[in-house]
């Protein structure tokens, strides 16, 4: 009998240890990543029900229907794209051309549409963004377009004008309710002073300040919120976030362990993306980048570390795809799976084990 009860105890033992170890998860999500399928860099990711669109250098358009499996689509573009947005059911992508393009087919074609002059050839384009049944289009120049189709383009003033020094519109994002543009101004005096303004409206036209909560790296808008990261004062380094709804009160979150220079990629009510630089170099062609997450804007965790700087990211079927300068990166909901085979056959023998084990002790002490 000592014998079988050792034999059992021993298969039960290398069952569970041939068992695969659980994946290792951050957020809730399993995460990896994969090469980009070409050379050139990639710059931004969009996101519809259907599929993923990454945009990036020297025309470069990929587009996925899982995140997994890519193809390359064939671009009209050959100058560099830096931004792509779905909306309205159509995606839009645009950069250092005098164009944009718009994808009505899920991103399989794409059309050209001419931006009015001097739009176009004075800066890139960095933001696209619909609000309230409109386009909004904004450059570095300082520059704003408006549409209603994308065919037809209005330019508006540009929500900060000054005389005082140079500027130039960083940024433009959209809540549920209010557009929001942030500016960095330089001021002539010495020592260069960079002057960082929030400017908010509801039509494009007519824009008020904001209330700046800190110094700014970044801006996002997620839901009816808007969340900037930055530092709490000018080259105190000290990393923070910022949410607000209505861009004038603020509620902070700060936490000393994530790196200078970090920025919100990402937000949901429940998870949020940070990129953070190598020692704060602000190189995004540092080897190592680091791709921070949170459930709460307290307490975060490295989700991930690249060799290129996390650029843009887009939400897919409950998780995150995040594009790179050199690759794809992917936070995804692990899958569930009947128990392994091993699994069933560890905890029937340990259920045969403790069988057998209380039939000798029994049989042991009726023996006494």
């Amino acid at each position: 009998m000592p014998k079988t009860v050792f034999s059992l105890t021993f298969a039960a033992l290398c069952c569970l240890f041939w068992l695969p170890a659980p994946a290792q998860l951050v957020g809730g999500l399993e995460w990896s990543d994969q090469p980009l399928p070409d050379s050139r860099e990639g710059r931004a990711i969009a996101s519809s029900s259907q599929a993923l669109v990454v945009v990036g250098t020297e025309g470069l358009i990929l587009r996925s229907n899982d995140g997994e499996n890519w193809q390359l689509v064939n671009s009209p573009f050959t100058e560099d794209f830096r931004v792509v947005t779905y909306a309205d059911g159509q995606f839009v992508a645009g950069g250092d051309a005098e164009e944009i393009l718009v994808s009505s087919d899920q991103g399989l074609s794409w059309q050209i549409r001419q931006l009015p002059p001097p739009f176009g050839s004075v800066s890139y384009l960095h933001s696209i963004v619909y609000f309230n049944g409109a386009w909004f289009l904004a450059n570095a120049n300082n520059r704003l377009l408006r549409s209603d189709d994308l065919t037809i383009f209005e330019e508006l003033a540009p929500p900060l004008s000054t005389g005082i020094g140079s500027g130039s519109l960083r940024s433009l994002v959209a809540t549920e309710s209010l557009l929001a543009s942030w500016h960095m101004l330089v001021l002539p005096l010495p020592p260069v002073a960079h002057l960082h303004i929030l400017r908010l409206g509801t039509d494009g036209v007519d824009w008020e300040i904001g209330n700046n909560p800190n110094w700014f790296y970044g801006i996002r808008a997620e839901g009816n919120r808007l969340l900037i990261s930055g530092s709490l004062e000018y080259m105190t380094h000290i990393p923070s976030i910022a949410v607000s709804e209505n861009g004038l009160n603020w509620e902070q979150f700060n936490d000393p362990e994530l790196m200078y220079l970090f920025r919100v990629i990402g937000a949901t009510p429940s998870s949020y993306l940070v990129r953070s630089n190598e020692f704060g170099s602000g190189d995004l062609s540092a080897d190592t980048m680091w791709l921070y997450h949170s459930n709460d804007l307290q307490h975060w965790q490295v989700a991930f570390m690249t060799d290129g700087s996390p650029l843009d990211t887009a939400r897919w079927q409950g998780g995150w795809v995040v594009v790179t300068l050199r690759s794809i990166v992917r936070g995804q909901m692990p899958p569930t799976q009947p128990v392994p085979l091993g699994a069933a056959w560890a905890w029937l023998m340990l259920v045969l084990l403790l069988l057998v084990m209380t039939f000798f002790w029994r049989q042991k002490g009726i023996g006494r």
